[in-house]
């Protein structure tokens, strides 16, 4: 924080200014579903906070064997004529995977070029529905009996 003071009319004004170091960004990622199998679509969101809105923000992802990288990029706006109250601003970026194989993944998130979160999460195999009893028509005959699913 710094802190300067301005004289007009024989008044001193303390005035605060709040710098912003732009390599701190606070962020958390979430797995939706939480646990996913091969059936569900996949997407990883990241959230954060800014200290004021005058952010603009955007993410890619590449998914090589079982890593996936995502990358969210931001940078302050440059329009000269915005003015940014410092209010605490939510923020967040959805990658949709789509569907992956059974297995293990890892999630490695780069902000800016800088590597910022690794997680890992697994995908299981969607499982086929648990038929309890098969019971064969009345009057049947026959001894085998087709199951559909």
């Amino acid at each position: 924080m710094k802190c300067l003071s301005l004289r007009k009319n024989g008044s001193v004004f303390l005035v605060l200014a709040i710098i912003f170091l732009s390599s701190s960004v606070s962020a958390s990622v979430e797995i939706e579903p939480p646990t996913p199998t091969t059936d569900d679509t996949i997407n990883i969101t990241i959230t954060g906070e800014w200290p004021d809105p005058c952010f603009d923000i955007s993410s890619s992802h590449t998914i090589s064997g079982s890593t996936i990288q995502v990358n969210v990029t931001y940078q302050r706006k440059s329009d000269p004529d915005i003015v940014c109250a410092q209010v605490i601003t939510p923020w967040s970026v959805t990658e949709n995977i789509g569907t992956l194989a059974a297995g293990n993944y890892d999630v490695i998130t780069y902000v800016n070029d800088e590597l910022y979160l690794t997680i890992s999460f697994k995908v299981e195999s969607k499982t086929p529905p648990i038929i309890d009893s098969i019971t064969p028509e009345s009057g049947s005959n026959d001894s085998a009996t087709d199951v559909v699913i």
